[in-house]
């Protein structure tokens, strides 16, 4: 499976009516995080890797309105996140990061970080 099909298959729970294909999912999820000030994402100008990161870094993602005691579903799919002006904003991920923070699970963690461009 490709990095862009695997973010395709972990936001697929995100689709919405509005959505008219995977890439929409992306861009709406992308604009709710970077409160409509981020570029358009394609596969086009972004870049998938994949990161290990542990804790410490991850923590931050969910902390304020991010906080959550419910369970996620499925529990294996790495957090997305996007990389842009040099800050990293996660478009998926909460309850995963959430139930790893409460674990205290040190990692490290695999995370889908999408780059903007040269990020």
């Amino acid at each position: 499976m490709s990095s862009w099909s695997l973010v395709y298959a972990i936001l697929a729970n995100h689709r919405q009516p509005e959505d008219v294909d995977d890439n929409s999912v992306i861009n709406r999820l992308w604009n709710e995080a970077s409160r409509g000030k981020g570029p358009f994402l394609s596969e086009d100008n972004t870049t998938v890797v994949a990161e290990d990161w542990d804790l410490q870094r991850l923590a931050p993602l969910v902390q304020g309105e991010g906080e959550t005691d419910l369970s996620s579903f499925p529990q294996h799919d790495p957090p997305v996140v996007v990389r842009w002006a040099a800050t990293d904003f996660r478009i998926d991920g909460r309850r995963r990061i959430n139930e790893l923070v409460r674990a205290s699970a040190p990692g490290p963690h695999t995370v889908l970080v999408l780059l903007l461009g040269s990020e």
